[in-house]
Parts: C-alpha cells; sequence; structure tokens
C-alpha cells in the first residue's frame, strides 16, 4: 500500500499525480491518502479499483520543482473512511 499525503481539498476533491496512480495500479497496490488542510486531518483508502475508476482528468500538465518530470493530476472525491491514522505512521501511536 502506497501513502500519500494531501495538502489541499478543493471543492470536495483531492488531486493525485497521475504517475502516482498509475503505478499503483500496475502494482495492484491501494493507496492510502492523508488530508492536512486548514485543520483538517483525515485519511481516505483507494482501493486498486477506485483508483482505476480515474476520477476526473485535468487536461492541465505540470512539471516537478526538482528534476524534470512532467506529470497531470487526477482527481477523487473525498471521503473519509474508517482507517485508523496510526496506519500512516507504520502503525506506531501518536
Amino acid at each position: 500500500m502506497r501513502k500519500v499525503k494531501v495538502k489541499k481539498l478543493y471543492e470536495g476533491k483531492i488531486s493525485l499525480r497521475d504517475y502516482i496512480v498509475d503505478e499503483a495500479i500496475k502494482n495492484k497496490e491501494g493507496i492510502l491518502v492523508q488530508l492536512t488542510a486548514g485543520g483538517m486531518i483525515g485519511t481516505m483508502y483507494l482501493s486498486p479499483e477506485d483508483l482505476a475508476l480515474k476520477g476526473k482528468t485535468s487536461d492541465l500538465v505540470l512539471r516537478s520543482k526538482w528534476g524534470e518530470r512532467v506529470y497531470g493530476l487526477i482527481d477523487y472525491k473525498w471521503k473519509v473512511n474508517s482507517t485508523p491514522m496510526n496506519l500512516f505512521n507504520g502503525g506506531k501511536n501518536g
């Protein structure tokens, strides 16, 4: 399972980089997303099946700040689920 931190929630959606989503689908892995936006903290698990549905894809092409990687964004509707927060930090509490 891949873990990703997201800092922004826009119109009830989060955006993930396309190469991260594609890699997770290829490896049949889910993604555990941690949101830390404006004091709001939560986690959401996206299964490989959820990822394959590929939410709205942006036509915007972005370039990484470091390196030459070019990527797009894929939007998913934010749904907080009951995934324990301690999964994000390797099972350690606190």
